[in-house]
Parts: structure tokens; sequence; C-alpha cells
């Protein structure tokens, strides 16, 4: 049986891990909102160190917040 105390013995080839991909996909949606162009690279990486170790609802509330802050953020090229 897996579990998060026991984990899987071969990792995962043709399945997805939702919970996982739903994990890096908020973090990397409010770090494109965050840090829409290149400007912002050179402190990205703290940025994503950040991001990493916070909880999935600050996150979502900070991409929220900066989206009703900064519209124009919305809808990228």
């Amino acid at each position: 049986m897996n579990s998060i105390r026991r984990p899987r013995r071969r990792p995962r080839v043709q399945s997805v891990n939702f919970r996982t991909l739903w994990w890096v996909l908020l973090r990397e949606a409010v770090l494109r909102v965050a840090y829409p162009s290149s400007i912002g690279a050179a402190s990205e990486g703290s940025a994503r160190n950040s991001c990493s170790s916070s909880d999935s609802a600050r996150i979502r509330w900070l991409g929220e917040h900066i989206l009703l802050a900064r519209p124009e953020r919305r809808y990228f090229p």
C-alpha cells in the first residue's frame, strides 16, 4: 500500500500524481504573475525558494491579490 509514510518502490512512469501536479502548477502560475518578464529573473530564485516552502493557501492568496492590484498581468503573450 502506498502512503506518505511508505512511498512507492518504483517511480511513476505512465500515471500522474495530480496533487503534486497541482502544487507545481499553482506555484509556477504565481511566479509568472509576480515576475512576468525577465527583469525579475534575478530575484526569481529566492522567490522560487520561498514559494516552495510556503503553504498553498498563502500562495494562492498572494497570486489573487497580485492580479487584483495589477489586472494587466492576467494574460500573457
